[in-house]
């Protein structure tokens, strides 16, 4: 988040929406996210990791033309989208959550906190808005970064 290559693309990405509108703000980002990165499971065994600098720098070469659209899974587009958010001033929380009776964390999802109130961040589903937040979970983490 401390990154100016981060914060330069936060400032793109934030360029059209009214200033101080956090809400407008988070969802911005999130929508980017959301749509600019293909959500893909990481190889069978093998856990396969994305910095935002190189999910973003794939993200200006799909823009332009030039690259693929990148692809990443749920760790890859939580700490892109909490990288972006932070280096606004967001305060963010990273949420792990398992779906299995073995309690293994199976997901990662981000936390923004809008106002007082914190909202989940989770960008890996196509069709799903900021807020959106899977269900049926056995065992949860929460953690503010």
């Amino acid at each position: 988040s401390r990154n100016p290559y981060v914060r330069e693309w936060s400032g793109k990405i934030l360029s059209g929406i009214e200033v101080n509108n956090k809400e407008q703000e988070a969802e911005a980002v999130y929508n980017f996210v959301r749509d600019s990165v293909r959500y893909t499971k990481d190889p069978l065994g093998y856990e396969y990791i994305q910095t935002p600098l190189v999910l973003l720098e794939s993200i200006g070469q799909y823009m332009n033309r030039k690259g693929n659209r990148p692809s990443g899974d749920c760790d890859d587009m939580t700490v892109l989208s909490l990288s972006l958010l932070k280096s606004v001033g967001f305060n963010v929380g990273i949420k792990v959550v398992s779906f299995k009776e073995d309690k293994k964390f199976g997901h990662v999802y981000g936390m923004v906190q809008i106002g007082r109130e914190w909202v989940p961040f989770d960008c890996v589903r196509p069709d799903a808005d900021m807020g959106w937040e899977s269900q049926g979970h056995t065992r949860v983490m929460e953690t503010i970064v």
